[in-house]
């Protein structure tokens, strides 16, 4: 039996979201001001891409016998997700290091 809940009901990635909303801005910083008006709507950013993603796709929890004919678990289901936003990796830990780096605490 197949529920009528969405993904954004039960599940959202919210600090990932929020690191690659934050580089793909911090992408364009060298271009001069004029060009920013081309990027905001040239480009949606990853978060407006991710809520209506996540409001489009089922949730795991009552969809699971549709699911698993795609995707071995929840995991694997929610990895397909950020990699359908363009999310590679663990970009939380990218951050987290990449501040040490800045403060001097880890070395590259």
């Amino acid at each position: 039996m197949t529920s009528d809940r969405r993904l954004i009901e039960e599940w959202l990635p919210i600090k990932e979201i929020g690191v690659e909303c934050r580089r793909e801005r911090q992408a364009s910083s060298a271009l001069p001001p004029l060009y920013f008006l081309h990027v905001w709507w040239a480009r949606p950013l990853v978060a407006s891409r991710a809520a209506v993603l996540v409001a489009l796709l089922p949730a795991w929890e009552g969809n699971e016998d549709l699911l698993r004919r795609h995707f071995a678990d929840e995991a694997a289901y929610h990895a397909w997700f950020k990699r359908m936003l363009g999310i590679l990796g663990d970009p939380v830990a990218a951050q987290t290091k990449m501040e040490a780096i800045r403060r001097g605490a880890l070395r590259l």
